[in-house]
């Protein structure tokens, strides 16, 4: 095998090249796998289902889901604080968001701040 010596001084050989070939595409794999792995978490996050008691995702039964679950690493229900109401002690999920005195609040709808009068938000 000839070698040359390179512009920057170091040596170069087919093996070094094979060994960068090969790093590089490795790193475009892991690359593509936490790509994909934050897409089937969005996935789940979307079409998951939601238990107010455990305070997270479950599957419902659907196989799909229990597949994503289970590629993911998932026990399930898959507890997920991220989604949980502001009140203290409410595990439902965030479905409002309202900027308040004290700073931006995400509540469920139970919490969500009132106005006076027709109740309305």
């Amino acid at each position: 095998m000839a070698e040359e010596l390179k512009p920057t001084g170091i040596y170069y050989c087919e093996t070094a090249d094979v060994y960068c070939s090969v790093k590089r595409k490795l790193k475009e794999a892991e690359d593509q796998k936490a790509e994909l792995k934050e897409a089937l978490e969005d996935m789940v996050e979307q079409f998951g289902y939601w238990s107010d008691g455990a305070g997270g995702f479950i599957t419902g039964g659907l196989s799909a889901l229990e597949l994503a679950f289970r590629v993911l690493g998932w026990e399930e229900p898959h507890i997920s604080k991220g989604h949980w109401c502001d009140e203290p002690g409410c595990k439902k999920r965030i479905s409002c968001g309202t900027p308040t005195p004290d700073g931006y609040r995400s509540t469920c709808g139970d919490h969500a701040p009132r106005k006076e009068g027709n109740g309305d938000v």
